[in-house]
């Protein structure tokens, strides 16, 4: 964090504002001897401390044999961690993980790798870095924890673990979703908007933090790999750094412990150098990938769910003291002709003792990748002052640049930026950082609160970029693609970019998560806007704000946000900052704010002073909090006309984004023109991103497409139903199933046709006989084979999914029961064929599995009929429509005789 932020309005003089460079910056800056200049080592070189001794390394905290997880991190539960005390699984986001930086901190071994590096996204041309993404990985997936346990209980993390073949090992290329692999039955792309995905399918009643057990897939990942030569150096620390998991994940090398981490949409770092074999030899890579973890309740965006490592893994090397991560601004002076560049850079001590030999040179490269003539920006250099063993030096600096080609998105000039750190006693090179960089600079009013964090600006000023207005047109993007899933190529990605410049779009909303690095570089290269969102979208919790900030209020304060921002905060093309996505629409006139903030009930004012406490060069968003809570723009989702006139009649003039409209799908987008009218009518008013940019679907084989599928039943009645809610007709072995055809879906007969089938299954002395051959998929809860509503008939599984179920309600003069009979279900009920069958003759209820009796009970009753109210359902309950068939079913059609 700078010292002192520039205010919005300007009124120092010149003068004032070049004298106080001296005094806002730590850190002395010098000049590098005109007959002494760093060189660089033809191999990696030796670190000295100032006494010239070499370095060693520090090592880790946690030794390698150490045990560093229980299990339970990702799961919801309270547990005991490995140091006795209780913990809350929702409050564990990492264990032994590296602290999050700027993205742009890849060693390189030399001035010219680093500048095309920058210039091209290579950074694997740096000698110190190694990608393991490749299409020799090893992969399986199971259905859930249990079915995972054998996998952990036989060490597949170890090098001499032997697979069994009948554990559906495969050979995968990674990066992509685990749902894409060809031929792969794995698992299947879940898509949910609003509602927690397997609280609508496959576990019912999973209370928040939890997670579901019936169905929560597990991936087990294994890669072996030989560190190359060039990553070792001197004592050099190696690193793995993974970009993208789905959702939370374990990391063994060479059957030990390394760490933990969750977040899906940013990248991970894990010391493992000390985990790793001698030179030359090769090492076992394991990764336990959870689908479903307590994080995805943080992570309920609209999209398709998959699971696995959908981003690149890489190893890179840094030298024992290492420019670790550092924060840049371009502040432009009144007239938005010159600039000052100022930087906050932090050099970490890896080594086992103090160091304070250390500086670093700050050079500039033009967009031809020639050094910037002296006149325009003379190459500076500054000591780092000393730095303890194991610790982090803050060096606060800034430097004048004279007429820079500034960017914008109708121009996207980039100058190449590169540290060059180095040894001022021997005047050796270590490493050079480097980073593409527009000059910009964005004009806003800075929102001032009260005590109560209610909102006190009276007026603001329009926001600018370089001083010119700035209109968004934009799109909200999610990172999908029909054949990898959440893996997006870099051709795609071009692409993608290609075709907004080519229709004028200037801007992109991250919704509702961090992009890939190389989409920021491609928004930098070639001139898009971009609305930075952290991962946080608790869409199923929107209006149960008191229970989002209970449980994750450490983990949104505490890793999603600093993540968000630190990896985020030197991208040049993010113009503003975005909290969080359809999590809660906090009211602060609604309760005595301080309090609220106290208990955590009010947990977004916090994320919006998170960035204004650490960045004051960019405006802060929010889709809930609007105009509230410290946020620099009102801003609202498909709103109305009304709404948007409204905010362009507001007499504060607060600038006012709609962060989604016009939900784009075929043809659906509507009153563009009556927007824009109103959007071009005041210069508060900011614009739009249309919701969405691309459809977020996944490729199948035309044949394995859902088809539409009619059921006429074969009794003399003749009704026919339509297959629902299934995917499609699929083989099923007659040996097992008695025919050969089965679909998955339920059937709903039409209401019309309830006297029909009322007769025989309401009133007194009824006789009817219910049989369906299923095989079902899980042992879940309400698993509906036949049913006519709570009120007439039900053959189901219990509602706690341990017993099958046939059910009649009673009437006797207006009380209601429900007699019964129950059936304990085997431990290897799941994914078998059983015919299951269920008679009532006015006397005697009975149930039959398999062809055995399992269970009687004796009784006339009295069935209501309530006029048909609920039709009778094949897999179905018109009266609870979220409880349907889970499972197959066959059809009628392949039943000739029946």
């Amino acid at each position: 964090m700078f010292a002192v932020w520039k205010s919005s309005r300007r009124f120092l003089a010149m003068c004032l504002a070049a004298s106080m460079l001296t005094s806002m910056f730590s850190g002395a800056a010098f000049a590098v001897g005109e007959t002494q200049t760093p060189t660089w080592s033809s191999s990696a070189p030796q670190l000295y401390d100032a006494g010239g001794n070499p370095l060693q390394a520090k090592g880790p905290e946690l030794a390698p044999e150490e045990p560093k997880f229980t299990h339970y991190e990702y799961t919801g539960k309270n547990y005991t961690d490995l140091n006795g005390e209780e913990v809350r699984a929702s409050d564990i986001f990492e264990v032994n993980r590296e602290d999050p930086h700027t993205t742009a901190t890849v060693a390189y071994d030399s001035e010219e790798k680093a500048v095309l590096g920058a210039v091209n996204f290579e950074k694997e041309r740096s000698d110190y870095v190694q990608v393991l993404s490749s299409d020799d990985w090893e992969l399986t997936v199971v259905r859930n924890d249990a079915e995972g346990k054998k996998f952990l209980d036989g060490k597949f993390y170890n090098s001499d673990y032997v697979q069994d073949p009948e554990d559906g090992w495969r050979t995968v290329d990674v990066p992509r979703s685990w749902t894409t692999y060809e031929g792969a039955d794995w698992d299947t792309p879940l898509y949910g908007d609003t509602v927690m995905p397997w609280q609508l399918k496959y576990d019912s009643d999973v209370q928040v933090p939890g997670i579901p057990v019936n169905y929560s897939p597990v991936g087990f990942y294994r890669k072996t790999f030989t560190v190359d030569d060039s990553l070792y150096g001197n004592d050099n620390r190696i690193f793995i750094n993974f970009q993208g998991v789905e959702t939370a994940y374990y990391v063994w090398v060479n059957g030990k412990e390394v760490g933990y981490s969750e977040d899906s949409f940013r990248p991970h770092e894990f010391d493992i150098t000390d985990y790793l074999n001698p030179a030359g030899e090769p090492n076992i890579l394991a990764v336990e990938v959870h689908k479903f973890a307590d994080a995805t309740w943080m992570e309920k965006q609209d999209m398709i769910r998959d699971g696995g490592i959908f981003r690149d893994v890489y190893l890179f090397a840094t030298p024992l003291v290492h420019i670790n991560d550092y924060q840049l601004e371009t502040d432009l002076d009144d007239q938005y002709q010159d600039a000052t560049l100022k930087m906050d850079v932090n050099v970490k001590n890896f080594s086992s003792v103090p160091v304070d030999n250390y500086a670093v040179e700050v050079k500039l490269y033009d967009a031809e990748q020639q050094l910037v003539p002296e006149e325009q920006f003379e190459t500076q250099s500054f000591d780092v002052g000393k730095i303890a063993s194991g610790e982090q030096s803050s060096n606060k600096q800034a430097w004048a640049v004279k007429n820079p080609h500034l960017w914008s998105a109708e121009d996207p000039y980039l100058y190449t930026l590169v540290l060059n750190l180095y040894d001022k006693n021997t005047m050796t090179y270590v490493e050079s950082i480097s980073q593409q960089l527009g000059f910009r600079e964005i004009g806003f009013t800075h929102t001032e609160l009260d005590d109560s964090y209610h909102n006190i600006t009276e007026e603001y000023e329009p926001m600018t970029i370089n001083g010119q207005p700035l209109l968004i047109k934009g799109v909200n993007r999610c990172e999908s693609d029909p054949f990898y899933g959440k893996y997006v190529p870099r051709d795609v990605a071009e692409e993608d970019v290609r075709l907004m410049k080519q229709y004028n779009i200037n801007s992109v909303r991250t919704s509702h998560y961090g992009d890939d690095e190389y989409f920021y570089y491609l928004c930098d290269k070639y001139g898009l806007y971009m609305m930075a969102e952290a991962n946080i979208e608790a869409h199923s919790l929107i209006n149960e704000i008191d229970t989002m900030a209970k449980y994750f209020t450490k983990v949104a304060l505490e890793d999603r946000t600093p993540t968000s921002f630190h990896t985020l905060k030197n991208q040049t093309s993010v113009i503003m900052w975005s909290i969080a996505n359809e999590t809660g629409y906090p009211q602060l006139e609604d309760s005595d704010s301080l309090k609220a903030m106290e208990d955590g009930d009010y947990i977004f004012p916090k994320l919006v002073a998170y960035y204004h406490d650490r960045d004051q060069t960019r405006p802060v968003h929010s889709e809930g909090m609007r105009y509230q809570g410290g946020t620099d723009m009102d801003s609202r989702m498909y709103p109305t006309l009304e709404r948007v006139q409204q905010a362009a009649d507001a007499e504060t003039k607060m600038p006012y984004i709609i962060c989604e409209y016009d939900h784009a799908m075929g043809n659906g987008v509507g009153n563009l023109k009556e927007y824009w009218d109103i959007i071009r009518s005041k210069p508060h008013m900011l614009g739009g991103y249309i919701w969405d940019w691309v459809d977020t679907v996944r490729a199948t084989d035309i044949e394995d497409c859902a088809r539409q599928y009619n059921i006429t039943e074969l009794s003399n009645y003749g009704v026919t139903m339509q297959v629902q809610g299934g995917d499609k007709q699929e083989d099923a072995d007659p040996a097992e199933a008695v025919v050969d055809k089965s679909f998955g879906g339920f059937l709903v007969l039409p209401k019309d046709k309830n006297t029909i089938y009322d007769q025989y299954l309401s009133g007194e002395n009824i006789n009817f006989t219910l049989e369906t051959v299923v095989k079902p998929q899980a042992d879940v809860a309400d698993n509906i084979f036949i049913a006519k509503g709570d009120y007439q008939v039900a053959l189901k599984t219990s509602d706690d999914g341990t017993q099958l179920e046939f059910s009649l309600c009673a009437e006797d003069d207006g009380n209601y029961s429900w007699p019964a009979i129950f059936w304990d279900l085997p431990e290897d009920w799941a994914e078998k064929w059983h015919q299951i069958a269920a008679t009532y003759d006015g006397k005697v209820m009975k149930l039959y599995v398999d062809g055995e009796e399992v269970g009687s009970k004796e009784g006339s009753y009295q069935v209501p009929n309530w006029d048909g109210i609920d039709a009778l359902g094949i897999g179905y309950d018109s009266k609870n429509p979220d409880h349907t068939l889970r499972g197959r079913c066959l059809s009628p059609a392949s039943m000739p005789g029946h």
